[in-house]
């Protein structure tokens, strides 16, 4: 995701995305949140929205450990989150039905094992032109 995007969304949650800045090299551990948000900017409004839904919901204690793109979906993880599961979970799959480059309604597409959820227009375009729909397991 664009540092611009990525930056709207650490100024309106910084206490959900404080673990962008633990960075354990001495333990040997590093917190995936520091590499950002590893998606593309179309899933922005989703994200967005989940941590409005979840904010209220969470204390203190609960971040954001990593957001990232896996199999063509949205993936979300957080520490100390409860009762929060299945809005992640629907927000992870709703991914599946989002561009993840533009935001437009997009399907789950795949070429050389290599998964991506994308619309019609994108999947028209040199980087995705071997792209196929696929159909997915759950």
């Amino acid at each position: 995701m664009k540092e611009e995007l990525q930056n709207q969304m650490y100024d309106r949650f910084p206490h959900m995305f404080r673990a962008r800045f633990r960075d354990f090299h001495s333990s040997g551990m590093v917190e995936p949140m520091v590499f950002g948000i590893t998606c593309d900017d179309g899933w922005f409004g989703l994200i967005w929205k989940l941590c409005e839904d979840i904010e209220p919901l969470v204390d203190e204690d609960f971040y954001i450990t990593q957001v990232k793109e896996k199999f063509g979906g949205l993936r979300f993880y957080t520490m100390f989150g409860m009762n929060i599961s299945e809005m992640i979970r629907d927000a992870e799959e709703d991914s599946y039905h989002i561009c993840e480059v533009c935001g437009k309604p997009g399907l789950l597409c795949v070429s050389d094992n290599w998964y991506k959820t994308v619309c019609k227009k994108h999947r028209k375009r040199e980087k995705y032109a071997d792209f196929k729909p696929v159909e997915r397991r759950k």
